[in-house]
Order: C-alpha cells, then sequence, then structure tokens
C-alpha cells in the first residue's frame, strides 16, 4: 500500500519540485508533470479494468452454465410430473372400472356395506389437481 512518503519519493524522483527542470518554463514542467500523474494512473486503472472483465466473464460463464443446468433439471421435471399424472389418470380410470364391475355385482345381489360410496370418493377426479 502506497504512503504520503512513498509518494513524496515519487514525486522528487519524477523530478516534480517546484522548480521546472531541463530548461522548461513552469507552464511546460506543470504540464508534462501532470502527464505523468494521469499516465501512471490510467494504466493503473487500465489493469484494474481488465482483471474486472476477465472476473466478470467468469461470472457470466459461470451463470450460463447454471442456467443450462437449471434448464435440464427443469425439463427432466416437466418429464416425471406427465408421467406421474399419467399415471394416475391411468389409476382412476382401473379404479373406476373395478367401481363400476362392483356396481353391476350389486345390483345382482350383493351388498356394499357403504364401502363402495368411500373408494368412489377416494378416486374421484378432482380438476385442481
Amino acid at each position: 500500500m502506497n504512503t504520503e512518503h512513498d509518494w513524496l519519493v515519487w514525486w522528487h524522483d519524477e523530478g516534480s519540485g517546484m522548480r521546472p527542470v531541463n530548461g522548461q518554463d513552469h507552464e511546460e514542467h506543470v504540464r508534462d508533470m501532470t502527464r505523468i500523474a494521469w499516465l501512471n494512473g490510467a494504466f493503473g486503472a487500465a489493469g484494474e479494468i481488465e482483471r474486472l472483465r476477465k472476473k466478470l466473464l467468469g461470472e457470466e460463464n459461470a451463470y450460463d452454465i447454471l442456467r443450462l443446468e437449471n434448464e435440464r433439471i427443469r425439463a427432466e421435471l416437466v418429464t416425471v410430473s406427465n408421467k406421474l399424472t399419467d399415471e394416475r389418470d391411468e389409476a382412476r380410470r382401473r379404479t373406476n372400472s373395478i367401481l363400476t364391475e362392483i356396481d353391476c355385482r350389486i345390483e345382482h345381489g350383493a351388498e356394499s356395506n357403504g364401502h363402495l360410496e368411500v373408494l368412489r370418493d377416494m378416486f374421484k377426479e378432482k380438476t385442481d389437481e
């Protein structure tokens, strides 16, 4: 980390004292010293900008990888959900078929003791699922 002393040493070593050097007038001297200071800051900033660009690119790449994985998982979940819905619907169809057969048997003399209504309510199609 730079300290005030480091800055003063740099200022002195650059020839940036109050008096002009190498036969310069004051305006030329100040312009040259300002240019040196600006370039040092600009090059430092350019390096920091490049470092941050690389970091951003890495973050963007990581985001893209996670986004693609998320899309893959979503597609897999849709497939599993559709399969489970199909299996549920098939179970309901088979249950209704069995209940219909039980209804026919009861109509022909067997007793249900209320069990048939309980089964029918359990497997009744619900539109909000």
